[in-house]
């Protein structure tokens, strides 16, 4: 049982470390659309 739950936290971590990365990313993007 405990092991199934560390596989979901870690599923959970990688969701949100996936959409910090992409948020991460649009703003980089925006910046530098306004930059450039």
């Amino acid at each position: 049982m405990t092991l199934y739950i560390a596989r979901e936290a870690s599923k959970a971590c990688f969701f949100f470390l996936y959409l910090f990365l992409f948020f991460h990313s649009l703003l980089l993007l925006s910046l530098f659309s306004l930059l450039f």
